[in-house]
């Protein structure tokens, strides 16, 4: 499960980690992470990458930071608004290839400021926004916990098992909403101490029937 670094001449910074148990591999890069399945029979991928932060009416663009490895963790450093302000901040982002799935997990160091104009509107939660591509479509669940990741109909990969916390362990009510191609970690911050943390993690459908008999 450790991850390591590819080697090719067209694989500058590219690292990548496998998941028997999950029957996928997992390809990092400065595009993002793209899930691979190990059975060529099974033919998919998906990728997803940190888009924007968004609080009240206010989305802010994330530059994406160069990815490190450390045993089965790899981690980068995402910048938010633009790296020369005095109001950009940072995004961690990190993902650990376990037996039970790849989890991901985002830690917020801080609680921007809202511009003015906004300063009226809600901003009691705020919104991580990743952008994703491939062979699957996401699907969320009525309660906003889990999302089925499916290919022609049929259910392929699971992202779920959110949870949200500050930094004295308090749970933060969150959820995950779908817009197009794009997936919402939703997270409601009143209250919160900051840095906060969201972690969901994939997993792989077919093996969850296979161990528990649930879908």
């Amino acid at each position: 499960y450790s991850v390591r670094t590819v080697s090719g001449r067209d694989s500058a910074g590219l690292m990548m980690a496998e998941n028997l148990r999950q029957e996928f591999a997992s390809y990092f890069s400065a595009d993002g992470s793209k899930l691979v399945a190990r059975d060529p029979a099974a033919d998919w991928e998906f990728s997803i990458s940190i888009k924007g932060y968004a609080r009240a009416n206010q989305r802010l663009p994330v530059v994406a930071g160069d990815w490190s490895a450390d045993k089965t963790n790899v981690l980068a450093s995402h910048t938010v608004g633009s790296s020369n302000s005095k109001t950009a901040f940072q995004i961690d982002e990190v993902l650990e290839n376990r037996p039970d799935g790849l989890e991901q997990t985002f830690v917020v160091h801080t609680r921007p400021e809202i511009a003015a104009e906004t300063s009226d509107l809600p901003q009691k939660q705020i919104r991580i926004v990743l952008a994703t591509k491939g062979d699957l479509d996401p699907k969320v669940s009525d309660d906003g916990q889990a999302i089925v990741l499916m290919k022609k109909g049929a259910a392929v990969l699971r992202y779920d098992k959110l949870k949200s916390w500050d930094s004295e362990g308090k749970g933060l009510a969150s959820r995950m909403e779908v817009d197009g191609d794009e997936i919402s970690l939703v997270v409601k911050d009143e209250g919160a101490i900051y840095p906060i943390t969201i972690d969901p993690t994939f997993t792989q459908v077919r093996k969850i029937v296979a161990s528990d008999g649930v879908a």
